[in-house]
């Protein structure tokens, strides 16, 4: 028997417990419960993702919504099917739906702490907003937003091209959180 080499870097289904821990210290519900004035109050449900109402000082400022719960929580009350769109579902790790200024502010998270094709994943935030969400959001009336959230891995000059690609192209990078005033919630 051969001593097997743990996944480090993480991704896909391999992702492993650094990954975990990631997911689990940037949880949104989790930030919206220890900023003084918000809170969150979970949608009960049947599919495994989240759902949850965001309150400001008590007033219903949004949602937050987790993989399908995106789909099946917000756009199929609207009329969308998405089980027609073919193997091309993408889920994202989770949208923060702005009620207050009518923008839907998709986040995906990336966890790294070594060389892989994660950094390749970065350069696909245009298609992502602009081709796949921007036209669902804004047949509802939503405009879009795209940020990566991105581990301490990422934090590097070498990287500079693609954060500079981010940019330009209208989508936007964190690293470990979102500042609530780029949610337009502060």
């Amino acid at each position: 028997m051969t001593n097997r080499k743990y996944n480090k870097v993480g991704g896909g289904y391999k992702t492993n417990e650094n990954g975990f821990r990631f997911e689990r210290d940037t949880d949104f519900l989790d930030l919206i419960e220890q900023k003084e004035g918000f809170s969150s109050k979970i949608l009960p449900g049947k599919e495994k993702s989240r759902t949850a109402e965001i309150y400001k000082n008590n007033e219903l400022i949004g949602y937050h919504y987790e993989k399908q719960g995106l789909y099946i929580r917000f756009f199929e009350p609207k009329g969308y099917n998405y089980r027609n769109q073919g193997p091309s579902i993408l889920e994202p790790d989770f949208v923060f739906l702005n009620e207050l200024n009518k923008t839907a502010y998709i986040i995906e998270k990336k966890f790294q702490d070594g060389g892989g094709s994660v950094d390749e994943k970065l350069q696909t935030c245009d298609y992502k907003r602009r081709h796949y969400y921007e036209p669902k959001f804004k047949e509802v009336g939503y405009k879009t937003k795209f940020y990566w959230m991105l581990s301490d891995y990422f934090d590097d000059v070498k990287k500079s091209d693609v954060f500079d690609y981010i940019k330009s192209v209208g989508c936007d990078y964190f690293f470990n959180f979102i500042p609530f005033e780029d949610l337009g919630i502060e």
